[in-house]
């Protein structure tokens, strides 16, 4: 059991991230339901429900999850993810333990393949407005 947890330590992160994600969802499906149940109390009295609660419903393009649009952000994603990747390289390459470096080098491929796909994005994101 040691030897599997030294070996898959990292995975909880992004264990710990899915999980996080699910609540948010959730939490943000149940405060649309609740809005929706507000709505219809409403309709059965023939009244109009308040403005607070048509703007929880509305269907927004970035769906909770707040994202910048200026590319400044994505290049910042870039360089984050190449310097995360570079790191854990050279922590691979090095070995510094003398063990399985594996899952090291996981690491550090899988940063990469964040770092050029946030690249691609920054590049072929189209600009505000047409400029």
């Amino acid at each position: 059991m040691v030897e599997i947890w030294n070996q898959y330590w990292w995975l909880i992160f992004p264990l710990l991230w899915f999980a996080w994600m699910m609540v948010r969802t959730w939490l943000q499906h149940r405060t649309r339901r609740e809005a929706l149940d507000v709505v219809r109390a409403y309709a059965a009295q023939g009244r109009d429900p308040p403005a607070e609660v048509l703007k929880i419903l509305e269907v927004r393009p970035d769906a909770g999850f707040p994202r910048r649009d200026r590319t400044i952000g994505l290049w910042h994603r870039v360089v984050i993810f190449a310097s995360i990747s570079i790191g854990f390289g050279v922590l691979a390459y090095s070995n510094p333990a003398g063990s399985d470096a594996r899952g090291t080098f996981f690491i550090a491929v899988l940063m990469g393949v964040m770092a050029l796909g946030h690249l691609a994005i920054a590049l072929l994101k189209p600009k505000p407005n047409g400029q």
